[in-house]
């Protein structure tokens, strides 16, 4: 039976608690006609994860996997063709579900959902300051006056103050979570042809709870620059 991390459920009020991890297992995948069963080699912790922990993020719940990023091989499928065709290459997950291509937003009467760790998906992918600034300058980032914030998803906190001073130096606010899955493709054709590469600011090696917890820290205390990523070990790492 594959193994994942979750959370433990342990008392507390939200934004007071930090829920411990917990390896669990989990019951062996079978795909459906149209669907794929995906080995991963690497997932990616988010400050969606972090917020889980705390309980500051909607539909928080228990026994579910965490993580919603990952990357790995198709190792079976379901019988359809479409899903066939996918069979032994070697793919990167859209973790949301309910939005496939209107650019106003969601078209599931559902609304938008992402998985790991929330009531919404019963799957996950964690299975088997000054300092930034400069570098983020050396990577080619630009700002000053007029210059534009962006906020990706909740990678904050659930909330954001916007100062004054932001204001007199007409500095524009732009929030940004997810997208569709046109979006999505767009954004990967965009990587490939301009051959970009993800900033990895530190990574740990299988199912371990207190080297994983060691990520959260990182996150926690805002010392990393770049992507926390569980790697997973051929056939050893849990399927989605």
């Amino acid at each position: 039976m594959p193994s994942a991390i979750a959370i433990k459920k342990i008392d507390g009020k939200p934004g007071q608690v930090y829920y411990p991890l917990e390896k669990i297992t989990i019951p062996a995948p079978s795909p459906k006609d149209n669907e794929a069963v995906i080995t991963l080699t690497a997932a990616a912790l988010n400050h969606r994860d972090l917020f889980i922990r705390q309980h500051l993020y909607p539909g928080t719940t228990f026994g579910v996997p965490l993580l919603a990023d990952g990357v790995g091989n198709v190792t079976s499928t379901g019988s359809s063709s479409n899903a066939k065709q996918w069979l032994n290459k070697r793919v990167i997950l859209n973790p949301g579900t309910g939005w496939d291509s209107a650019p106003d937003g969601p078209e599931a009467p559902s609304g938008y959902a992402i998985l790991g760790g929330t009531k919404t998906n019963p799957a996950g992918t964690l299975a088997d300051h000054i300092g930034k600034i400069e570098k983020a300058v050396q990577l080619g980032a630009k700002g000053g006056a007029g210059g534009i914030i962006s906020v990706y998803g909740m990678t904050i906190s659930p909330k954001m103050d916007f100062l004054m001073s932001a204001v007199l130096r007409n500095i524009e606010v732009r929030g940004s979570t997810m997208g569709s899955r046109k979006e999505f493709a767009d954004m990967v054709a965009f990587v490939r042809e301009k051959k970009l590469k993800p900033v990895v600011s530190r990574s740990v090696h299988g199912l371990d709870i207190k080297q994983i917890d060691t990520l959260f820290d990182d996150m926690k205390n805002a010392s990393q620059f770049g992507k926390l990523v569980v790697t997973l070990g051929e056939g050893k790492g849990s399927k989605l």
